[in-house]
């Protein structure tokens, strides 16, 4: 074997996607022939944002569509919760429907995944909350998504996210959950009001770091991964600012959000910055890219050490200068300080002092302890080892 190959090359990377992406600017005018390409007489169950339903975008897209036999369920708002999952599920398996299409960010987009699931298999919602991949013994219904907000990359996934009674997410994931088609137009998003743009913005910046800091990083992932920090770090605080005139920083965006959720579908995973965030974001009703925002330079600080060659790559998209890539002493000012100044421009907290009582913490660094970090897969993903007392530490500094 040749001895110059990269260790990374050593193992197999596997990399679940949509069979099919459209992406570019008006792709979403193709939704009509992509729905006749999964079914000569289709009957369309479609699953949309309340708010998305109201504006000329959505009605536009309908226009297009209507020679064909179409029901839409437009009540999705908020986070994806238990009783939004089983609204949908019912209203699906009401009518006749041989493909469903979700319009709107990450809610819409997982709630929709779970639709197509339920419709052509038994059960309710809960009993497909887990990793069990038996448990989808029927073929879903084809599945078409299309993303509003530049962040959850749920289109491009094999995750579909619900929040528990107990205010925690849960996760069905399985390769039978990902879409057929996945239709990315960067115009869709250009009504996102700017904080969404911000927290959505803030989810893709952490979610590609966080792939690139992996355990289990790849060439393949840090492909996507580090062309995705790069995009956002030179288009986020412009869409932020000016996101309904400038569509170039849109369009760069819904690239970065494409190319983070492709990274993160492959092993490289999230890392215990997601894992935070998903369980203080439902808690205490913060946004979830908000929580992404606050929880990503605290999170490289505390894996840094165990993972330099991965903050050394990020440093680099910050355009470090050439002569001293190599050679980079300070990574807290070369890779995470860049990171923190642009979260800052776009208005993302630098902790959860204000929203995270100190009392809790304990309880939150035991769940993840116990319990958490395995439904993350964080012993094999997360550099650097966790055990209560250094996730306790991290948690009191991102509540300071």
């Amino acid at each position: 074997m040749n001895e110059e190959v990269p260790l990374e090359a050593k193992q197999v990377v596997a990399l679940d996607q949509p069979r099919r992406i459209l992406f570019g600017l008006g792709s979403s005018k193709n939704l009509v022939e992509e729905i006749k390409r999964l079914s000569d007489s289709p009957k369309v169950f479609l699953v949309t944002d309340s708010n998305f339903s109201k504006l000329s975008s959505f009605h536009e897209i309908m226009d297009h569509l209507d020679s064909t036999t179409v029901h839409v369920y437009n009540k999705i708002a908020g986070e994806p919760t238990i009783k939004l999952a089983e609204d949908v599920t019912v209203e699906c398996r009401r009518g006749d429907y041989n493909i469903v299409v979700g319009i709107g960010g990450g809610s819409t987009l997982d709630l929709t995944k779970l639709s197509s699931v339920l419709y052509t298999n038994e059960g309710e919602v809960v009993d497909y909350l887990n990793f069990d991949k038996s448990i989808i013994r029927n073929k879903p219904l084809p599945k078409i998504l299309i993303p509003t907000t530049a962040g959850s990359g749920s289109e491009v996934s094999s995750f579909a996210v619900v929040i528990g009674e107990d205010r925690v997410k849960t996760f069905l994931q399985n390769p039978l959950v990902i879409a057929d088609t996945a239709i990315i137009d960067p115009i869709l998003t250009i009504s996102c009001p700017s904080k969404q743009t911000a927290a959505s913005g803030a989810d893709v910046l952490g979610t590609a770091i966080e792939a690139v800091l992996s355990k289990k990083a790849s060439e393949l992932s840090d492909m996507y991964a580090l062309e995705a920090i790069k995009l956002v770090i030179t288009n986020l605080e412009e869409a932020v600012k000016n996101g309904e005139r400038n569509l170039a920083a849109r369009y760069y965006m819904s690239l970065a959000a494409l190319f983070a959720g492709l990274a993160v579908s492959t092993p490289a995973g999230a890392n215990i910055s997601h894992c935070i965030a998903e369980i203080v974001g439902p808690r205490y009703r913060i946004p979830h890219g908000m929580a992404v925002g606050v929880t990503t330079p605290h999170s490289m600080r505390f894996n840094g050490p165990s993972c330099k060659e991965g903050m050394i790559k990020i440093a680099r998209v910050m355009n470090i200068d050439e002569h001293k890539k190599d050679h980079i002493d300070n990574l807290d000012d070369s890779a995470i300080g860049p990171i923190e100044r642009l979260l800052q421009s776009i208005g993302i907290p630098n902790s959860f002092q204000n929203s995270v009582p100190f009392e809790d913490i304990d309880d939150i660094a035991r769940f993840i302890i116990e319990k958490q970090q395995y439904s993350y897969h964080l012993p094999e993903i997360n550099p650097r080892p966790l055990s209560f007392e250094n996730v306790r530490e991290l948690l009191m500094e991102m509540c300071q």
